[in-house]
């Protein structure tokens, strides 16, 4: 039985097949192509078949008639469809995008979830919130709750175009996430936005003044007033997502979290701390195919696996690092190198976990600006991240904590801070990577323990391999072309190491 589940939009498009042996392959268009955000159409999903000699007898798609393949009825998770012309002999179905979404969280899924919540941009029928109860039983799975109008991704998104950011307004949500740090929350303007948007709507509260200020003055000038704005709409927001999932779900609930409003590290700390979250490192629309193949295995009664996750692009492998060079570059990185790490398959999701990274000393005291000013050319307030094992979490944060996807800002404590501060964001919070000693990830949990042992610093600055606008690298060949136009001092790909002079 061959099966097939896709997502065409105007961003990530991704489609996963698979053979009867239950193995998921997975494709995402922008990495194959290195081209960000670039939108798939049914003649790329007919290509990746036929280059894999792979015709569906089973296919699910999400598109909420953007490409005019089709949506459920309102209010509806699924339903079957006629055939699509490029495989007229499928049994075709149709689910709706937030339930793609929360669906795509099955290879962490390992007991039964209550509740799915999708926190999303634009979903079907321009549905911005939805909470799912019994999500992975797909025939007693309902909606409990939905609406068009919080419409708190696309809110950042207008932010974004407010500040005159650089880049893609796609990206914009994310680029503004670590700015609301420097600010100050005030607890009076927090409750007039709430007024305010129970009065107009959320779309509606940019037009509230701050302090006599127009919003869209404050962007431009970006003073103090700015961030204190910003810290409290951030605040307001995450104010509303709490109250959303606890009018709704059960305390202590165990919930599959997704939608791209799930990549906010701050709000996924608190609600953590209330509920067990389920998370998936895709959690953007790069993962709706595997939600739809989860809908056809359910509905199939098939059990479908996907091997390596989250390093499971179908790219090349490119090896992995001995302990000889795991040496040399833990030497590299104590000398305050700046080193590309690109090792077997690519992970994924937007954040690089380990195989296609560019790593640092985090000791470094400016190592941001540099690395900002060398390589990334981001925002001064956009933090990076750090790699830590998986048994250090408790003693550098005070708690035991699931930290595997950098989906998590958490507080760093006093004694740590100046061990680690280059990644250390102005709220001494900090977005951390666990490193577990897996099979994946061996090379890379050998090189962090090695760099600690050498230096005594507990950990290693870890930021996406990629030119900037451009996806992460896949293939060899991407690795190498980035590797050319970076300034990078080193390139370890898989176990060869490159060493300018």
């Amino acid at each position: 039985m061959k099966i097939l589940g896709f997502y065409i939009g105007g961003h990530d498009s991704n489609v996963s097949l698979c053979d009867s042996d239950g193995k998921i392959r997975y494709y995402k268009l922008e990495r194959i192509i290195q081209s960000k955000h670039k939108k798939g159409n049914l003649e790329w999903i007919k290509n990746v078949c036929e280059e894999n000699d792979f015709y569906p007898e089973y296919v699910c798609f999400s598109d909420g008639n953007r490409n005019g393949l089709g949506i459920c009825d309102e209010g509806v998770m699924w339903q079957e469809k006629e055939p699509l012309d490029i495989f007229p002999d499928a049994k075709t179905y149709c689910i709706d995008h937030h339930y793609a979404h929360i669906l795509s969280a099955f290879p962490l899924v390992h007991k039964v979830v209550d509740f799915g919540v999708c926190v999303d941009g634009r979903g079907d029928y321009q549905v911005k919130c939805s909470v799912i109860k019994n999500p992975f039983d797909i025939n007693k799975c309902k909606f409990i709750y939905q609406s068009k109008e919080d419409a708190y991704c696309l809110m950042f998104n207008e932010i974004g175009k407010l500040m005159h950011l650089k880049g893609g307004e796609l990206d914009y949500a994310g680029k503004i996430m670590g700015a609301h740090a420097y600010g100050k929350e005030n607890v009076n303007f927090i409750k007039e936005l709430q007024d305010y948007a129970e009065k107009y709507g959320v779309s509606e509260t940019l037009k509230l003044h701050y302090k006599g200020h127009k919003i869209e003055n404050l962007c431009n000038d970006k003073s103090e007033m700015f961030y204190d704005w910003l810290a409290s709409y951030h605040k307001w927001i995450e104010s509303r997502i709490y109250g959303l999932i606890c009018n709704n779900a059960s305390h202590k609930s165990s919930i599959v979290y997704s939608g791209g409003g799930a990549q906010n590290t701050v709000y996924n700390q608190r609600l953590s701390k209330e509920y067990e979250l389920i998370i998936p490192p895709h959690c953007y629309d790069g993962g709706l195919s595997l939600g739809c193949m989860k809908f056809l295995s359910q509905y199939l009664g098939k059990d479908v696996c996907i091997d390596g996750f989250p390093f499971c692009h179908t790219d090349m492998d490119l090896g992995y690092a001995s302990n000889s060079t795991i040496e040399k570059i833990a030497d590299l990185l104590s000398e305050g190198k700046i080193v590309g790490w690109c090792q077997g398959k690519s992970e994924i999701g937007p954040r690089a976990l380990g195989h296609r990274s560019i790593l640092m000393n985090p000791a470094i005291q400016n190592a941001k600006d540099i690395l900002n000013n060398r390589i990334k050319k981001r925002e001064i307030w956009r933090p990076f991240a750090a790699s830590i094992l998986r048994e250090d979490v408790e003693c550098i944060t005070g708690k035991s904590q699931d930290l595997n996807y950098m989906l998590h800002a958490v507080p760093v404590l006093p004694d740590f801070r100046d061990n680690i501060k280059g990644v250390i964001h102005i709220d001494d919070t900090c977005r951390f990577q666990s490193v577990g000693n897996t099979k994946e990830l061996h090379s890379y949990y050998e090189l962090i323990r090695c760099f600690k042992n050498k230096t005594g610093v507990y950990g290693i600055l870890n930021t996406s391999f990629n030119l900037s606008g451009m996806p992460i690298a896949s293939s060899r060949d991407d690795v190498m072309k980035a590797f050319y136009s970076l300034d990078l001092d080193a390139l370890c790909i898989g176990d060869e190491l490159i060493v300018r002079k």
